[in-house]
């Protein structure tokens, strides 16, 4: 296990943007709600708390009191931006339940962009392999893994970052994830992700999709370094990133650390 930070927080990232409430599959307990499956993103927290053993978290943490503080921090944000745009959240929560919302600028209904103008990713196999722990299976702001392969491929990635990703494994070349995405892989006629026990990150969006039937748990294990075959499509899923989850997500190729110029490529739908 890599060592641990003393000043770690807790991380969860989603989205703010009225156009959200018109969808029912994002609904919370009170109805139409404008931030991105929020409440899949406490559910995250919550399990988070109690794998990191956080008692004073787990004492102040519900999802009344995090839905709260995400409306305050878009009310403030629009008050002094004097508009009420879309919004990218990020979600820490500290040891003693402090929850802190920074929001960044988000383009509003992206999901015409994305259709029309579908993202050219690469994504490399990773040089070694990785040793999963309660950094890799929770989401925190301490990223040591995943600094650490990109440092350790960034022949391959270059300055690249925002088109590039590194496809990491564990100690039994089981397939994980990339340093900021869930992965799926088109095998025997539907989509796989990797199976729970690997130590890959439980996200959002792997959670939603998995129970949408839009994707499938790797039970058999078959999801492995050996398996990849280079040039095939992955499908690349993240909480900030996700789009129409009813049409498409996007998608990437992989290759052996094997430099790509860079193409189009259709996203398939899930």
């Amino acid at each position: 296990m890599p060592q641990q930070s003393p000043d770690y927080l807790l991380l969860s990232s989603t989205r703010y943007d009225p156009f959200l409430e018109k969808f029912t599959w994002n609904y919370d307990d009170e109805g139409p709600s404008p931030f991105f499956l929020l409440r899949y993103h406490f559910d995250r927290l919550n399990a988070a708390i109690d794998a990191h053993d956080w008692p004073n978290a787990r004492s102040s943490h519900s999802y009344s009191n995090l839905k709260a503080a995400c409306v305050r921090a878009v009310t403030e944000e629009n008050s002094k931006e004097h508009t009420s745009g879309a919004y990218y959240v990020r979600i820490t929560l500290s040891r003693n339940g402090q929850i802190a919302l920074p929001l960044f600028t988000a383009p509003s209904d992206p999901t015409s962009s994305l259709v029309d103008n579908p993202p050219a990713l690469s994504v490399f196999l990773d040089k070694q392999s990785t040793a999963t722990s309660i950094f890799t299976e929770t989401k925190t702001t301490f990223r040591q893994v995943y600094e650490q392969a990109k440092e350790r491929n960034k022949d391959v990635l270059g300055s690249a970052s925002t088109s590039s990703d590194i496809l990491l494994y564990n100690l039994h070349e089981q397939l994980l994830e990339t340093t900021i995405s869930n992965v799926a892989f088109y095998r025997s006629g539907k989509w796989l992700t990797p199976k729970t026990t690997s130590g890959c990150l439980l996200g959002v969006i792997r959670r939603w999709l998995l129970e949408h039937e839009r994707i499938h748990e790797d039970t058999e294990g078959i999801l492995t370094k050996a398996d990849v075959r280079e040039g095939e499509l992955v499908l690349l899923f993240n909480g900030p990133t996700a789009q129409h989850l009813k049409q498409c997500v996007p998608c990437g190729t992989i290759y052996r650390h094997k430099v790509n110029g860079g193409k189009k490529m259709s996203i398939p739908c899930v």
